[in-house]
């Protein structure tokens, strides 16, 4: 993405051997801050989300008035097969994992309720992880917390990227407006829901 000019977000696409075979210019309204987005097995999902650039603030604001959505395109498709659906606006950095079970499309995201509200120099909440579940049929997308502990930094196994993962691992969070890890690794088995914490001890 850059926020200067447009275009504001590209889409690049490699082959096996690491060379390029597609650049892609995906429409978005405004210049925002899309810090990650994320594939599935035939998908790439795109966040256009409210932490917009805004000189007069000194750089980026979350700004709720302009919405949130989530953008799904084929991974060898183009600006006008993108689909948008419409979520509670928020801040994501980094995805856990997404894959697709049947017509539907499930990612785990780190999300914050909002980040730099006022500015550069508000960070606002901190990051807690949240399952998003898009119905491409029904056109819906259903938006579940699935912890309550803040944290951020996800990886699976990367050889599950883009495909159901049974393990999750999240970089715990001291709660409270700056990011400052906390010393332990929260492992959630998306299986069974159940979250297992390994606490480093010490300062």
């Amino acid at each position: 993405y850059q926020f200067l000019s447009e275009p504001f977000l590209t889409y690049h696409r490699a082959d096996v051997r690491g060379q390029l075979v597609q650049s892609e210019v995906i429409e978005i309204p405004r210049p925002v801050m899309m810090h990650d987005f994320t594939i599935t097995e035939h998908y790439a999902i795109f966040y256009d989300l409210p932490i917009v650039f805004a000189l007069e603030h000194g750089g980026f604001r979350f700004d709720r008035e302009a919405g949130a959505r989530v953008g799904v395109m084929p991974r060898t498709g183009t600006n006008v097969d993108v689909t948008w659906y419409e979520v509670e606006p928020c801040t994501v950095f980094h995805t856990l994992n997404s894959y697709e079970r049947g017509n539907e499309i499930v990612f785990q995201v780190c999300r914050a309720r909002s980040l730099m509200e006022g500015g550069m120099d508000e960070l606002g909440d901190q990051a807690t992880l949240w399952q998003w579940t898009i119905d491409q049929t029904a056109g819906t997308i259903a938006e579940a917390q699935l912890d309550d502990r803040t944290g951020d930094f996800p990886r699976i196994d990367d050889r599950r990227v883009g495909l159901p993962a049974r393990y999750g691992y999240v970089a715990g969070l001291v709660p409270g407006p700056w990011p400052i890890l906390a010393p332990e690794v929260i492992r959630y088995d998306l299986e069974t829901d159940t979250q297992q914490v390994h606490a480093f001890g010490g300062e």
